[in-house]
């Protein structure tokens, strides 16, 4: 497969978080914290900078289960196509969590569904 060069978008990115200097925890697979579900807000546009992560916003936004899953495969995937930021064993193109996206997207849509009939 051929690798695609960054855009600039993504190469502006990239600069902007190393220009943070994020701290850098080590990558494990142990369920607990880990860097790839941090993210450097360096320029919002209503707050002053912060740090976002990605359990925080799961919890105000009351997801369910499958919604946190959901979204946690998306943000997995995009720090590492964007930010270099892997989980351990992470396949490089994405893969395995673009299939657990669909997985819980299709968990997500089946409860809707069941709702709406009930």
């Amino acid at each position: 497969m051929a690798t695609r060069k960054p855009s600039k978008l993504t190469q502006a990115v990239r600069s902007r978080i190393a220009e943070q200097k994020m701290p850098v925890k080590s990558v494990e697979k142990t369920g607990g914290n880990v860097n790839y579900y941090m993210v450097n807000i360096a320029d919002p546009k209503r707050l002053t900078p912060y740090q976002a992560e990605c359990e925080d916003i799961i919890e105000a936004l009351g997801m369910t289960f499958a919604e946190g899953c959901l979204f946690k495969a998306l943000w997995r995937s995009c720090a590492a196509r964007t930010l270099g930021l892997h989980k351990e064993g992470q396949d490089a193109e994405g893969i395995y969590d673009a299939e657990k996206a669909i997985y819980y997207s299709n968990r997500v849509l089946a409860v809707r569904k069941r709702l709406k009939k009930s």
